[in-house]
């Protein structure tokens, strides 16, 4: 008999994954919309909410050039040199034929008068969560959890407690 084995990417238990997930929760019993799903859990996502104290936005995969979740690198094709691993300089396609990055000294460079906005830093993309007065920001893969970049000013007890005080007037 054959054995089934489900192997799930590796995320974050942490105490800030743990209360984006409790305040998920939290939104959507006060009737915010939330984006459930499977591996994240009924909760996992986030919710679609904003006020004058915090944001919070899953992820998402609309891929539009004017989203501000999906804003993210369009440099054309041009704007990167690629070189195998003797210093040839080849298209993107035959690196990739050849094994790219698997071959130490194979390298890809970007030409940064080709590069595109964000590439250069003149746009950036919004966070799947935000407090305002502080400026911390996280952002997740999927879900909450995964991929988890968090840029953490301040004390994250405030932070999530003034997020749960300010839904005192929902």
């Amino acid at each position: 008999m054959n054995e089934l084995v489900i192997h799930f990417p590796p995320v974050s238990d942490g105490k800030v994954s743990n209360d984006l997930v409790y305040l998920t929760e939290v939104l959507a019993s006060r009737g915010s919309d939330i984006s459930g799903g499977f591996l994240g859990g009924e909760f996992g996502y986030g919710a679609y909410f904003e006020n004058d104290t915090f944001m919070m936005h899953p992820y998402c995969w609309c891929e539009q050039d004017d989203c501000a979740w999906c804003a993210g690198c369009t440099c054309p094709e041009a704007a990167y040199r690629h070189f195998l691993a003797d210093g040839t300089e080849v298209s993107g396609e035959a690196f990739y034929d050849a094994g790219g990055f698997r071959h130490d000294g194979a390298r890809v460079d970007k030409v940064s008068e080709l590069a595109c906005t964000y590439c250069r830093g003149e746009r950036e993309r919004s966070p799947n969560f935000l407090h305002k007065p502080t400026g911390t920001r996280v952002e997740w893969y999927k879900y909450i959890g995964r991929g988890m970049e968090v840029d953490l000013r301040g004390d994250w007890l405030w932070i999530f407690a003034d997020c749960i005080r300010s839904l005192d007037g929902c």
